[in-house]
């Protein structure tokens, strides 16, 4: 998936990959979404995510170790959303 620059004079692509949490992921962005939604509601075991999600071990305990940068991405989008 990639972000384009709707601007005239900007027209340039770039992966939703790159510098951000997301970065080195090859897991569908719709698995990706899955499990942060799985994450939050603190379903996110190896069993669980194998058998709901289609994750394997390897991405599932990738992905739990990220867990600050989801704290931190919800409070950042809660902070914009609320301070003006």
């Amino acid at each position: 998936m990639r972000w384009r620059c709707q601007r005239r004079d900007g027209r340039k692509k770039k992966s939703i990959r790159v510098n951000n949490w997301l970065n080195g992921s090859r897991l569908l962005i719709n698995s990706i979404v899955y499990f942060i939604y799985s994450w939050a509601h603190e379903l996110t075991s190896v069993t669980y995510c194998k058998r709901k999600l289609g994750i394997g071990k390897n991405a599932v305990v990738d992905w739990n170790n990220r867990e600050y940068t989801y704290e931190k991405f919800v409070f950042d989008a809660w902070k914009a959303t609320t301070i003006k």
